[in-house]
């Protein structure tokens, strides 16, 4: 159950990541130098990066097969921070997705 812990921290990690980085793509300008050395580029990687370690943490506690689907839950968050952060519309083929991302995560959950 740590392991599993892990992995949905990771996820939300990863949509978080993803959030900071989409919101650094707003900036205008080609100086690459400038979005390296961006805040939000920062922190964007250093939240990927931590949920990274996250998921190899939990990688040595619970088992790849269990863990790998659950991690797909980064899916939902990215979809929920985007409709909360950018006011994306979510239709229903991506609620459809979501509901089986969902549905999967909970099969392989009960299979521990």
């Amino acid at each position: 159950m740590f392991a599993v812990l892990l992995v949905l921290l990771s996820s939300v990690g990863n949509g978080a990541g993803s959030v900071f980085l989409k919101k650094l793509s707003f900036k205008k300008t080609n100086n690459i130098l400038s979005l390296l050395l961006n805040r939000t580029f920062i922190l964007g990687i250093t939240i990927y990066a931590t949920a990274a370690v996250l998921y190899v943490i939990a990688l040595k506690y619970g088992d790849i097969s269990v863990l790998y689907p659950i991690a797909a839950t980064q899916y939902i968050w990215v979809c929920i921070f985007a409709v909360r952060f950018f006011r994306e519309k979510i239709n229903i083929l991506k609620w459809s997705g979501i509901i089986m991302i969902i549905a999967g995560a909970v099969f392989i959950g009960l299979g521990l």
